[in-house]
């Protein structure tokens, strides 16, 4: 209204027919302007293709395309494997996939045999993936629908054995009736038959294809069936954590660790590993646990003095299985194991200072030995609470029938009275414990913890009876303990 002439507008101050005209022409090339940039042809919604064209016309950046590939990979260094899958929208995005080292944090587990077609695609959309575990969740003892084409030098044929009652929702089955054995009940009628699953269909896989992840860093290997010799299984330049168990007639030894020279924790519980303690001298400056646990004996030996000298090693357990193996906890020096923090000897071995004790008249320097691991705050077999000697050992005898029994003191523990340590000799039965051989001196009175080593030392004496061990600091001969028990059972 502004801009019209006086000429234009009426006395009222209204606008005249001509002005009105003007105004609404202005108003139409407007919309025509506008409709030219919001609007695709006539009256049409704007296409996708118009949109992306618009946006690089008036200099809109996006904002994958502002990001590097690196930098991206490095976002997707914080998220799981399976967000970084559903993340990959664009080329760009599939680039960084591929060079992302997908946290620790989230493993890829395989459990059947979809998992494990699902690693081969993995291996291709995201080949750093650093975690991979074989282990069956379920109620099996076998990864469920598996069978693994042979490694070298298997020990019997896969190909073609018929195998009963294993479920595997990825192969075809068909059910039939067994009547082979037909329990009669008390009627004499019989049960119905038992129904089983008989496997038509099954395929072999090449775990091999693990061998691709170049920058593995833990691998789990639990009740896997394996069949022969499998290189690629133990070379990973990058790998910290390996745990192999149940791999069913895989052959392997210690030696092939050298293939993952940055190894850190190794456990194992197959029956199968064989070797030598000098294997693992290859990892010596990156170990720093060591667990091998088996139920039966093993094949393995070597001295467990070969990593006395590892700079970063903090546990090392042997389990009963690994009985020959060999060493003396004697030789342990103060610069032996600077790390180590706890030690678990297997039950009968050839170790001197293991759990079992191969006589009486060794026993005191053995425990003058872990004495001073103990003082060094290193755990000697923290699983057990004492040390027996050995069924083995020349000098121990059978327990005695009496009236009333009780157990020779054939086991042996470490005492503590406030700053004061010591060993003693004792058995199950309350007051069966002999005096403590000390291997501090007593205390000064004046110490702050005298009063402490007071206490202390009155619990220690309350199992020590009168009757029975009072005055002996080892174990009492077969006819000492026979005058014993004729002792004890005239006093009650």
């Amino acid at each position: 209204a502004k801009s019209m002439p006086q000429s234009q507008a009426s006395a009222s101050g209204r606008p005249t027919a001509s002005a009105t005209a003007a105004v609404g022409m202005a108003s139409s090339e407007s919309d025509t302007k506008r409709s030219s940039i919001t609007w695709h042809g006539s009256h049409s919604p704007m296409t996708k293709r118009a949109k992306i064209k618009q946006c690089e016309t008036e200099q809109r950046p996006n904002a994958i395309e502002a990001l590097s590939v690196d930098t991206i990979a490095i976002i997707f260094g914080y998220l799981s494997w399976r967000e970084v899958i559903l993340a990959r929208l664009c080329k760009k995005m599939r680039d960084a996939a591929v060079i992302t080292q997908v946290s620790m944090t989230t493993e890829f587990h395989v459990d059947g045999a979809r998992s494990f077609n699902a690693l081969t695609r993995i291996l291709r959309c995201l080949p750093r993936l650093e975690k991979i575990q074989f282990c069956n969740n379920r109620s099996g003892t076998r990864l469920n629908g598996l069978d693994f084409v042979d490694g070298d030098d298997p020990d019997y044929p896969t190909r073609g054995r018929d195998q009963l009652g294993v479920y595997d929702e990825d192969s075809e089955y068909e059910e039939e009736e067994d009547y082979m054995f037909r329990p009669y009940d008390s009627d004499g009628e019989f049960y119905y038959p038992r129904r089983i699953r008989r496997r038509v269909h099954r395929e072999t896989r090449d775990i091999s294809i693990i061998a691709g992840f170049k920058y593995l860093r833990i691998l789990s290997l639990i009740e896997v069936e394996l069949n022969g010799r499998y290189p690629s299984l133990f070379n990973f330049p990058y790998l910290q954590q390996l745990f192999v168990g149940g791999v069913g007639s895989l052959k392997w030894d210690l030696d092939m660790l050298s293939g993952c020279p940055h190894l850190e924790d190794f456990q194992c519980t197959d029956k199968n590993v064989k070797g030598d303690m000098s294997s693992f001298r290859a990892l010596k400056d990156t170990l720093k646990t060591v667990r091998i646990q088996l139920r039966y004996p093993s094949d393995l030996q070597g001295d467990f003095m070969e990593f006395a000298d590892f700079p970063l090693l903090e546990k090392l357990y042997f389990g009963d299985g690994v009985s020959k193996i060999s060493g003396d906890v004697r030789e342990i020096k103060d610069r032996h194991f600077p790390q180590l923090k706890d030690i678990t000897f297997p039950n009968e071995s050839e170790i001197h200072g293991g759990r079992g004790f191969p006589s009486i008249a060794d026993v005191p320097e053995i425990m003058i030995a872990l004495c001073r691991l103990k003082k060094r705050e290193i755990d000697v077999n923290p699983e057990y609470s004492a040390w027996h000697l050995s069924k083995r050992a020349h000098d121990r005898y059978d327990f005695m029938e009496s009236g009333t029994c009780f157990d020779p003191p054939f086991r042996v523990e470490i005492v503590e009275a406030g700053p004061r340590m010591g060993w003693r000799w004792f058995s199950d039965w309350d007051g069966g414990a002999c005096e403590t051989n000390w291997f501090d001196p007593e205390p000064n009175k004046e110490d702050d913890n005298y009063a402490e080593y007071l206490t202390d030392l009155e619990f220690i004496q309350k199992d020590v009876s009168v009757d029975l061990y009072k005055g002996y600091f080892e174990p009492p001969s077969e006819e000492e303990y026979g005058q014993i028990l004729e002792d004890h059972d005239e006093l009650d």
